[in-house]
């Protein structure tokens, strides 16, 4: 598989040191991207984003893939499912999908977000920014 690179001004990227998330200023304007890698063990809840008083959560990019058939799921941290994809084949994948800026793409205000898989592990990256 071919691998895109694109260079980006160093003043515009930054790793957590906590998370080695990748912290990506693509706006110009301080709305800071935050990769998140995803790299389950086996079925099971990761906790994406925690929840932040007085944050909203929008997710940016999803692409993510199971080793076995099974289901991923996005949830705030209450619960509310934000999206659902059935993945019927082994390793198949969720193309990375780019989330227009539109009210579709951010969860309710002081919410978390959670991945859930089912039938396997998750594996790939999250992009969201909060603010």
């Amino acid at each position: 598989m071919a691998k895109s690179r694109k260079h980006l001004p160093s003043a515009d990227v930054a790793v957590d040191d906590q998370t080695a998330a990748l912290l990506v200023d693509t706006s110009g304007g301080g709305d800071d991207h935050v990769s998140v890698p995803v790299a389950q063990a086996g079925a099971g809840t990761l906790v994406i984003v925690a929840a932040d008083a007085g944050k909203t959560v929008n997710i940016h990019e999803v692409n993510l893939s199971l080793d076995v058939a099974g289901t991923i799921v996005l949830k705030d941290s209450d619960g509310t499912v934000f999206a659902t994809w059935n993945l019927a084949a082994t390793g198949q994948k969720i193309l990375p999908l780019i989330i227009p800026r539109t009210a579709g793409r951010q969860l309710a205000a002081d919410k978390g977000l959670t991945l859930t898989t089912t039938g396997g592990s998750g594996k790939g990256f999250i992009t969201y920014s909060a603010e």
